[in-house]
């Protein structure tokens, strides 16, 4: 082993640096020098004894540089769009030459920004996928700005085996539409201030040779959602209401789980009769579902136009977005037969309505899980009659479902 030793004489009053055989006694440069170098310690502290230079005599202690290890993430900045979800791998570098026996490591970030849904978005490698003694699956754990891994390599396989990859753990990600952020990294501790996290294959322990990666996430670049319309505005004789069907498609180029599509520059006597909600004076449909990259599905916005003239175009906007689930709705329900189906594959519901009373319709493809249809609606005091054409009402098409059931729940006063 050889390491560069460095010294200033007080007796020349100069700064040298030699390459210094760290097992035997060599001359450089005409210099008579012995150096006696013991191995003290398993850290690597080397102490040089004596050194002879100039006719000066005194001790230095040096230690040899010891490897360093790298915590990561696999890219230094995350470009994404806004309620996206990303994967975040974070990996070793080095991989240590005996490979890794275990390791824990925490995801850092800001709890307004992102959030890590369940412990199935955090996936260890496979060779790291125990825990020690205890078990075969591995600790992982997330909460409020943080989520976290720890896992070894199977302590009973007789191979012994360890990991070589460099990839420890994989997180899938939630952006949460609040702005740029950064993402840290830290040991996974959880069994107190001596517990050996990062261990080699040979048994070392890594943990103080760690240092931690930190990384950005930025809004920017790539696709995004698309809304066109696919059809005029166009008078559905049914229900009386003008409609007209708008295509939203993911063009991101990974897949949204959910998006916001905003209705534009509506005329001011015009009302959105579906829109599930209103913000900043813009009408909007909720899609909760997941929607691929590349895929597309087709809503039919509802107009109520006044003078029965459709001579205006209003505008679309689909941004990704993660609403919270709707609550299970607080009422008396009773459920219905549909009328029929329409000749567009669409079906017609009817029921008797109280006047100003207001009501939700649930639906379902197996009379067990329910999902509620928005918006609610208002009785009028007679029949009423609720078309389900598939988005933003329901899901999917009744068209495109093998079976559908329908119940309707009158809400408290």
């Amino acid at each position: 082993m050889a390491v560069r030793l460095c010294w200033s004489s007080p007796i020349c009053g100069k700064r040298f640096c030699e390459e210094v055989s760290a097992v035997v006694s060599e001359s450089r440069r005409d210099l008579a020098h012995r150096i006696t170098i013991k191995k003290c310690s398993p850290d690597w502290t080397w102490v040089v004894a004596v050194l002879l230079y100039c006719g000066a005599l005194f001790q230095a202690n040096l230690t040899a540089a010891e490897p360093a290890y790298h915590l990561r993430f696999d890219r230094s900045q995350y470009v994404i769009n806004p309620g996206q979800e990303f994967e975040v791998q974070v990996l070793i570098d080095p991989v240590p030459p005996e490979g890794l026996f275990s390791f824990g490591v925490l995801l850092g970030f800001p709890q307004t920004n992102a959030v890590v849904i369940g412990a199935s978005s955090i996936q260890p490698v496979t060779i790291l996928s125990h825990d020690g003694p205890r078990g075969s699956s591995p600790v992982v754990g997330f909460g409020p700005g943080f989520a976290a891994a720890k896992g070894s390599a199977d302590l009973f396989d007789e191979r012994r085996p360890s990991s070589t990859n460099a990839l420890l753990v994989t997180f899938l990600v939630r952006d949460q539409r609040a702005g740029a952020y950064s993402l840290s990294l830290t040991n996974f501790n959880t069994l107190g201030p001596s517990e050996q996290i990062f261990v080699d294959g040979a048994g070392g322990v890594l943990d103080p040779l760690l240092t931690f990666g930190r990384a950005t996430v930025v809004y920017g670049g790539g696709g995004a959602l698309e809304a066109q319309t696919n059809s005029p505005i166009s008078l559905n004789r049914q229900s009386g209401l003008f409609e007209q069907v708008v295509r939203v498609t993911n063009a991101t180029g990974s897949g949204v789980n959910g998006f916001r599509l905003f209705v534009t520059d509506l005329p001011s006597s015009w009302r959105i009769w579906n829109a599930h909600g209103q913000t900043n004076g813009l009408p909007y449909f909720t899609y909760d579902q997941t929607l691929v990259a590349g895929a597309s599905v087709d809503f039919r916005v509802e107009f109520r136009i006044p003078d029965r003239n459709p001579t205006s175009q209003p505008g679309y906007r689909a941004e990704p977005a993660f609403p919270d689930g709707l609550p299970f709705p607080d009422g008396t329900s009773f459920t219905v037969v549909p009328r029929g189906r329409l000749p567009d594959g669409s079906f017609l519901v009817e029921f008797d309505s109280l006047l100003t009373r207001s009501y939700l319709v649930q639906y379902s493809f197996d009379l067990t899980n329910w999902r509620t249809a928005l918006p609610s609606i208002l009785g009028n005091g007679s029949r009423l009659q609720w078309i389900d054409a598939g988005p933003p009402k329901t899901d999917l098409p009744p068209d495109q479902s093998t079976n559908r059931y329908y119940r309707i729940f009158l809400l408290p006063q």
